[in-house]
């Protein structure tokens, strides 16, 4: 791509060069910052996030909880820049399109005449002030250190003429929108083979690999009909919970999420375990069914591959004669037992319920006969293994995508490369 024909100094190290006609000013020059607060609090809540940026606190995708009244929150405008600062390391900031109030410890600017926003809002977005916020920030520890007004101020900007600004702007929309529907075309692509991945786990485990296989109907409300050979009986003659402690502290400590299933905690997190004492943790063998209790009404089910120790919150269970682990923990992650798990799970509301041992062992499950769960065991394996190939290329690509979006807008709103 062209470059400028000149290029100068910008007296800054970590800018470096600039072209020759561009300025380097300090942020302060450009923005001042609004500190108008309301006094009534009847102006419409508003919050912010990297998904959407600004927008009407009740279309958060998880609505926070209100406060009790919003007097003394901040007043902001349509087309005024506002900066979560405890976030603006990681990219926490938007011009608003909105009127309404913030939390009082946002940050909310307006722009002078010299200012053209969506411009500086490109240009903050990139490493380069991504990473000037984060050494700018101040607080008492990683995690809670704020970007202040006074040294936001300090940072110099990138200041091309403001007749480029918009020029730079008008070709980074277009290209960054033609990017941003391929991304979004490429996700689709992930969705719809995780609904086909779902249906094909669904349709094997609960009505087996024969098409042609005759149905019976059974006694439960909520599970029709399985083929005509299967049982139906209760979870407590097919798994038997374990509560083997890691006293000798012989066994790795294991992780359990739900894109990774169970893997080494140091697979991971590069981080220390935040529990310094994992004796009283539960030691989980290959072959065992895991359970997160807390967690257990979304499907977090997995069966083992590897020996380790887990959380005391988990639950541990051992396969009896009639129970392949496999099979079950792809029954326990279908919508139908999933559904059932939460209607069981008890507790103070929705994140707070735990599937206790007594009521996951009295719900009823499916029951094949071994040699058939372990067919379609395999059966998955194979299907699935090769959406997940799939998947994997497209996120590969996504993420490919992504990358080159953001060196683009980096050199673009850097000067490297000439647009206009």
């Amino acid at each position: 791509m062209e470059r400028y024909s000149e290029y100068k100094d910008s007296g800054v190290q970590w800018l470096g060069e600039i072209p020759g006609h561009w300025k380097a000013v300090r942020v302060k020059a450009l923005l001042s910052e609004r500190v108008d607060k309301s006094d009534t609090g009847l102006e419409e809540p508003l919050s912010m996030s990297q998904k959407y940026g600004i927008i009407p606190t009740k279309e958060m995708d998880v609505v926070p909880n209100m406060a009790s009244t919003f007097i003394g929150a901040k007043r902001v405008f349509k087309r005024d820049l506002v900066f979560n600062k405890l976030k603006a390391h990681l990219g926490v900031f938007a011009i608003s399109k909105y009127d309404g109030l913030v939390s009082p410890d946002y940050a909310v600017y307006t722009p002078n005449e010299r200012t053209y926003l969506p411009f500086m809002e490109y240009v903050f977005h990139t490493p380069l002030y991504i990473g000037e916020f984060t050494r700018r920030a101040t607080g008492v520890a990683i995690g809670l250190t704020r970007l202040y007004t006074n040294g936001l101020f300090a940072i110099p900007f990138l200041y091309p003429p403001i007749e480029e600004q918009h020029s730079i702007v008008s070709y980074l929309d277009d290209k960054c929108g033609k990017i941003d529907k391929m991304l979004e075309g490429k996700q689709k692509q992930i969705e719809l083979l995780a609904e086909m991945k779902q249906r094909i786990i669904a349709d094997a485990v609960t009505h087996g690999l024969n098409p042609d296989v005759k149905m019976k109907a059974t006694n439960i409300p909520w599970l029709q009909e399985i083929p005509e050979h299967w049982d139906v009986i209760r979870i407590k003659w097919l798994f038997k919970e374990e509560d083997e402690k890691n006293i000798d502290l012989s066994y790795q400590l294991l992780s359990f999420s739900r894109n990774k299933g169970i893997i080494p905690f140091s697979e991971n997190s590069d981080k220390a375990p935040s529990a310094s004492d994992l004796s009283k943790y539960k030691i989980l063998h290959k072959g065992q069914l895991l359970e997160n209790r807390m967690q257990a009404w979304s499907g977090m089910f997995g069966c083992s591959f590897i020996e380790g120790c887990v959380s005391p919150d988990y639950s541990v269970f051992s396969p009896l004669d009639r129970a392949n682990t496999e099979y079950y923990a792809h029954l326990f992650r279908t919508p139908l037992y999933v559904q059932q798990f939460a209607n069981a799970s008890k507790g103070i509301g929705d994140g707070f319920n735990r599937l206790y041992t007594p009521q996951f062992q009295r719900i009823y499950a499916i029951c094949p006969p071994l040699p058939e769960q372990q067919a379609i065991v395999l059966y998955i394996t194979d299907k699935t293994a090769k959406i997940d190939t799939l998947t994997s290329k497209l996120q590969q690509e996504i993420e490919s995508i992504k990358e080159y979006k953001q060196r683009l807008i980096s050199d673009v709103v850097t000067g490297q490369i000439k647009v206009c």
